[in-house]
């Protein structure tokens, strides 16, 4: 399992296209996206509590996603996003996130496991 440190960037949409993702990688320096962090960090932080973001990855940089996730987002658009989904391009594609998803889910899973086994051994020792 590949292992990565590095800032992370939170946006208010999904970033969908893998030239947008590599942009914005190249503009922040950031390692990965996503929606969350930095809300849960802001808040982690206000409440004195430690925060660490651990993550895996269900779509490279590369990558574009096979449909625009940010037409669900709002009650104007969702059958837009439906319409879109509907496409056999889309259908493939979600195919191949939802392979994706469960490999992140597995790897992510393993990481836990494996840290949580580490953190019982070391507390063991004390």
């Amino acid at each position: 399992m590949t292992v990565l440190t590095g800032p992370f960037v939170s946006t208010s949409r999904v970033v969908c296209l893998g030239a947008e993702k590599r942009a914005l990688a190249a503009r922040t320096g950031a390692i990965a996206v996503d929606m969350e962090s930095a809300a849960l960090g802001a808040a982690a932080r206000q409440a004195g509590v430690p925060f660490l973001i651990v993550r895996t990855a269900s779509d490279l940089a590369e990558e574009d996603l096979p449909l625009d996730f940010n037409l669900f987002l709002t009650p104007v658009s969702w059958l837009r996003g439906l319409a879109q989904g509907m496409r056999p391009a889309a259908w493939r594609g979600l195919r191949r996130l939802r392979s994706q998803a469960t490999v992140a889910s597995a790897r992510l899973s393993l990481f836990f496991r494996e840290w949580l086994s580490a953190e019982s051994a070391t507390m063991g020792r004390r």
